[in-house]
């Protein structure tokens, strides 16, 4: 398994652009199964980028499934609506079972860097 990082903000102006660009990046590239954005808990203002229209525009665009796996249990954006897959927590999203995972027929990864905002398993 290979894990392409595609590096981008996680909060402020400019973070649901990048994530959004990293989503249509991902697309671009034939070897990628899975698209996860993850990021650890925040306040609401934190989290904002993830309640972003045209990033959630993206995700739902995306020919290739996406976990959301933003913020803590008990914090929703609407971004976890609209992927294929919501984690409770990043740290989470590796403690599923494949069987879990396999009714999307794609592979778990944790993105745990807080500077990396989307991952992808390419094989």
């Amino acid at each position: 398994m290979n894990v392409l990082i595609y590096p981008a903000q996680v909060q402020g102006d400019a973070a649901s652009h990048e994530v959004a660009a990293g989503v249509r990046f991902f697309n671009q590239h034939d070897n990628v199964d899975v698209i996860i954005v993850a990021r650890g808990g925040g306040s609401a203002e934190d989290l904002a980028a993830f309640n972003d229209e045209a990033l959630a525009r993206t995700v739902v665009a995306s020919e290739i499934p996406v976990i959301s796996a933003v913020g803590h249990e008990t914090d929703f954006t609407i971004v976890d609506f609209v992927a294929d897959l919501r984690a409770p927590t990043p740290s989470q999203q590796r403690s599923w079972s494949s069987a879990h995972v396999r009714k999307l027929k794609i592979t778990p990864l944790l993105c745990t860097s807080v500077s990396v905002e989307l991952c992808a398993t390419a094989y």
